[in-house]
């Protein structure tokens, strides 16, 4: 028997401190746009050991609006994915930056990307944080619930 009120929980996501920091700088770099990219590590679907996010590759944003939302640009997105294959590495997450706004997935956010199976990071420079002190946040998307769970994270 299923529990109804049962809290919905994501895995703790593993993430190397330098790629934190260099994802956060490339954001900053990018203010007052919103800055993106993907995030890479080596996938561990059949292992006890978690998957760890050990690389990653900005991705120009091609929004008609930037400073308010993302669109990877095609291209880079598609070499991504294949220096990724090249190199054996998987994709893990998705990360953008809100300018101006908190580290919460918008409307746009959810319906406009497709980060189902992997893990999706804000870096938020709205007050009280900013540029040298960004409020980093990750997330899953239950696609079963259609519901966004925050996601802890541990610094390697």
């Amino acid at each position: 028997m299923k529990r109804k009120n049962r809290k919905e929980r994501c895995p703790v996501q593993h993430i190397e401190r330098s790629v934190l920091q260099a994802i956060a700088w490339h954001c900053r770099r990018e203010l007052p746009r919103e800055g993106c990219g993907v995030l890479l590590g080596s996938s561990q679907t059949h292992s006890a050991n978690p998957a760890v996010i050990t690389a990653w590759t900005p991705i120009a944003n091609r929004a008609i609006n930037p400073l308010a939302s993302f669109r990877f640009d095609e291209a880079e997105w598609i070499a991504a994915l294949y220096a990724a294959e090249r190199d054996s590495l998987s994709v893990l997450g998705l990360f953008h930056s809100h300018p101006q706004t908190e580290a919460y997935p918008s409307e746009d956010d959810i319906t406009g990307t497709a980060w189902d199976r992997m893990s999706y990071w804000i870096i938020s420079y709205a007050p009280p944080y900013s540029p040298d002190s960004p409020n980093v946040r990750a997330y899953w998307l239950n696609s079963a619930t259609n519901r966004i769970v925050p996601c802890p994270y541990k610094l390697f």
